[in-house]
């Protein structure tokens, strides 16, 4: 599973920003994760806690925002979710889009004591 590595990434960089910035700290990070990331946030969490022990983010909160995905279809204008079509816009069929939200897997928010 990829998210063991996506977890390691995010916390060393979360861990590390935190020491540049002198965080003592983190109580709480929020995540934002696209459904088109192909990322399963029950896996983020599960090993959420193992990977923090040892850094600033041990015993922290996750919260992740798990974001649908949208796209616009540029035949027609119509927004629809590319992942509950076959893939063409459900108005006309045009498979031109251009997607406005479901690729994001960011670090939104990181709440911390000094």
């Amino acid at each position: 599973m990829h998210e063991l590595t996506i977890v390691q990434h995010f916390v060393g960089t979360t861990d590390q920003a935190a020491a540049q910035r002198g965080i003592k700290q983190v109580k709480r990070v929020t995540l934002n994760v696209g459904a088109l990331t192909g990322v399963i946030p029950k896996y983020v969490r599960m090993y959420y806690d193992e990977v923090c022990e040892g850094t600033r983010l041990e015993g922290s909160i996750l919260d992740i925002n798990y974001l649908e995905a949208e796209a616009f279809c540029r035949g027609c204008g119509n927004m629809y979710d590319p992942t509950k079509t076959d893939d063409k816009c459900p108005e006309c069929g045009d498979t031109d889009k251009e997607i406005i939200q479901g690729k994001e897997l960011t670090v939104r928010d990181i709440a911390y004591e000094e």
